[in-house]
């Protein structure tokens, strides 16, 4: 397309239709950048952290749970009994909670299959535990001990071990997630930056065109008025652009030929 056949408004209005292209194109890469920054900061903040936090309480109350266990059935006061059972049941119920509130957070894949695992020997845990306490209060400390040794250290092992295994996809994922986000960042920035250059420099390039192409065509026709006001019509003018320019010049060629033909007919009087 050739801008000496542009109108000059059409021209003004195209450059700054460009130069506001470029400028919403560099705003909504600024917006997507922050929204997935802020996607990646709030699944480290509502998925990953809260799962690491419940997954250390689970870890602790549980450890708590089988100390208690052992000081219940070792235990031969009535009244330390009872404060020991409280107290067991406490941690079991805070236990629980932690639980609970772990089974809300989203889990897909491996981690899925971990926390259904943590479930089933949650379930064997208690299961054994209420066994436990049955055969203590029976005085069948023996047997309590060996199931505490037993079936139960198997289930509290198996439980712990995949409390670890969550843990670690738990760091491997909030890992990621901060990784991501500091590749984002710097995406952001160094994107935001290499825009502002290009809109900066075609925002020039527009303006310097559309400079070029409109004085280039006024200063010839300032050029062409001039001479005419001088008195020289010889001058040639031909109108190489379609724009107001060009309607200018077609103009100043009609002028120069009105002129030129009063200067004939004075001169056809003079010699009469």
């Amino acid at each position: 397309m050739d801008l000496k056949n542009i109108k000059l408004v059409t021209k003004l209005m195209v450059g700054f239709a460009i130069v506001l292209v470029l400028a919403a194109g560099q705003s909504l890469f600024a917006v997507y950048g922050t929204t997935q920054l802020s996607q990646n900061s709030s699944e480290i903040a509502n998925e990953w952290l809260p799962g690491t936090y419940y997954n250390g309480t689970l870890g602790t109350h549980i450890s708590r749970m089988r100390t208690l266990q052992f000081q219940f059935v070792g235990s031969f006061s009535q009244t330390d009994r009872l404060t020991l059972e409280n107290a067991l049941t406490d941690e079991i119920a805070i236990a629980a909670e932690a639980l609970k509130s772990y089974a809300k957070l989203s889990h897909g894949g491996p981690e899925a299959a971990h926390f259904e695992a943590v479930q089933k020997h949650w379930v064997s845990l208690n299961e054994q535990h209420k066994t436990i306490m049955d055969l203590a209060r029976q005085r069948r400390d023996e047997e309590a001990l060996d199931l505490i040794r037993g079936d139960s250290r198997a289930s509290y092992v198996a439980l712990m071990h995949e409390l670890a295994e969550l843990s670690d996809i738990a760091k491997a994922g909030a890992t990621k997630a901060r990784d991501t986000s500091a590749m984002l960042q710097s995406i952001v920035f160094y994107g935001n930056l290499i825009a502002l250059a290009i809109t900066i420099l075609l925002g020039v390039f527009i303006a310097r065109s559309l400079c070029r192409s409109i004085s280039g065509g006024v200063n010839y026709a300032a050029h062409i008025a001039t001479k005419v006001a001088q008195g020289d019509l010889t001058t040639r003018i031909v109108p190489n652009t379609r724009d107001e320019v060009g309607l200018l010049l077609l103009s100043i060629r009609d002028m120069q030929t009105a002129l030129i033909q009063v200067v004939g007919q004075v001169c056809a009087m003079a010699r009469l």
